[in-house]
């Protein structure tokens, strides 16, 4: 009899702790008072009651802890999950701005290419027409060695020494004179145009010319004479023209024969259109351009470029 209460008691009292009940305290001390009285009245000792009360409080306890645990741990992951959601709605904001930043940056580049190729494409026109202009006005003299080609972003009529300048001399000859002032009307007509004369030698050093130094200071007399011719005489303003000497260091024909030295002995003039708008499209990269204050006078630059054709 003893050990079947005591299994009766043990029966009730597991189903009962898994019982969802089993969170009601009041619930469970009922109960527990009630086996306790039903073991006693079995013939269980008081010890054996005890030691089963114990056992029960233990795993309540450790169960309590446990379910406490998992709270946490809950609330826990509910935070980071809350985080999670937070930093991935800001991560798919900024992907969205930056898409959008980039699009309108792309449309940007689009539109600014579009100005460029434009502003170029005008550019090539504008120097095209000036060659074109020079070659119509100087048709004449192409076979005394006279020469009209675009490099870079200049047009350069180069005269030959012997269309300009008689042998060992510094003063323009009359066929010289013609060229130049065929020249200086086309000049006159377009007034954006920045003039750069430069005089070149060949290698051959100087000896029989009076106060000439060297293949320096004839490139530099040459150069200076044609201007003055220019400004004088053909009625170039003063501002937009610039001399220069390159003596024998920029040969046109490297080459040590007659035919090479010849070539190199020769005027260049460098005439160079105002691109400022160009420029200031370079610069901003795009749109419209500020009005330009005034004509620059720098002096041109040596394109690195190959001569288009004539």
């Amino acid at each position: 009899m003893p050990y079947l209460c005591l299994a009766f008691q043990a029966t009730v009292f597991i189903n009962l702790t898994s019982s969802p009940m089993h969170k009601h305290t009041s619930f469970l001390l009922t109960v527990s008072v009630a086996l306790s009285t039903l073991l006693m009245a079995c013939g269980v000792s008081q010890e054996a009651v005890d030691a089963l009360e114990r056992d029960k409080k233990k795993m309540q306890d450790s169960l309590t802890a446990q379910i406490r645990a998992l709270e946490t741990q809950n609330a826990a992951l509910r935070r980071d999950s809350a985080d999670l959601q937070t930093r991935l709605a800001a991560a798919e904001q900024r992907e969205k701005k930056l898409q959008e930043e980039a699009q309108k940056n792309l449309a940007d580049l689009e539109q600014r290419a579009s100005a460029l190729e434009k502003q170029l494409a005008a550019r090539d026109a504008k120097l095209q027409k000036l060659q074109n202009t020079l070659n119509s006005a100087l048709f004449s003299f192409k076979d005394s060695g006279l020469d009209v080609y675009i490099k870079g972003d200049n047009v350069y009529v180069s005269l030959s020494n012997k269309l300009v300048f008689p042998l060992g001399s510094t003063t323009i000859d009359e066929k010289g004179k013609r060229a130049l002032d065929k020249l200086a009307s086309v000049l006159n007509e377009n007034p954006d145009l920045t003039i750069q004369v430069e005089g070149h030698t060949d290698t051959t050093p100087i000896t029989k010319l009076e106060n000439v130094k060297d293949n320096w200071d004839l490139s530099v007399l040459r150069a200076t004479e044609v201007v003055r011719y220019l400004t004088e005489v053909g009625k170039v303003n003063p501002k937009r023209v610039i001399a220069a000497g390159r003596g024998e260091h920029y040969p046109a024909d490297a080459r040590n024969t007659p035919e090479a030295r010849a070539k190199n002995r020769r005027i260049e003039i460098i005439l160079t259109p105002d691109l400022s708008e160009l420029m200031q499209l370079a610069k901003t990269g795009g749109g419209k351009s500020a009005p330009s204050k005034g004509k620059s006078a720098k002096p041109a630059k040596k394109a690195k470029g190959k001569k288009k054709s004539k």
